[in-house]
């Protein structure tokens, strides 16, 4: 018989939180790339709840959490600090962006 291997469980969350960060990179990728686009067309298609505050705000409360969390992991399989200098003037920026009324009202409630 063979005994299980206890490394087995961490390395499988490790590779799932791997894949659901590098998803979270790519929606928030396509997210910023189709931003610009969708500012022009939203109006003239009728679509004005996608441009809602609340779906932003969801967006970075999503973005934020699964950062933090997935560099945490990094951090404590790695032992680096790395990551986080790149991670803190991001989200940073992300919500003074948000949080900011002249940066984001300019944007969001377009009148």
């Amino acid at each position: 018989m063979s005994t299980p291997n206890p490394t087995a469980r961490p390395a499988l969350l490790t590779r799932a939180a791997d894949r659901i960060g590098m998803t979270g990179s790519v929606l928030c990728a396509v997210h910023c790339a189709a931003i610009p686009v969708a500012i022009a067309l939203v109006p003239g298609v009728g679509l004005g709840l996608f441009a809602s505050e609340g779906l932003e705000a969801g967006f970075v409360v999503f973005a934020t959490v699964l950062a933090l969390a997935s560099l945490w992991m990094g951090y404590k399989r790695h032992r680096s600090f790395r990551g986080w200098l790149f991670l803190v003037p991001g989200l940073a920026a992300v919500w003074a962006a948000i949080l900011y009324p002249p940066l984001h009202d300019s944007i969001v409630r377009m009148r």
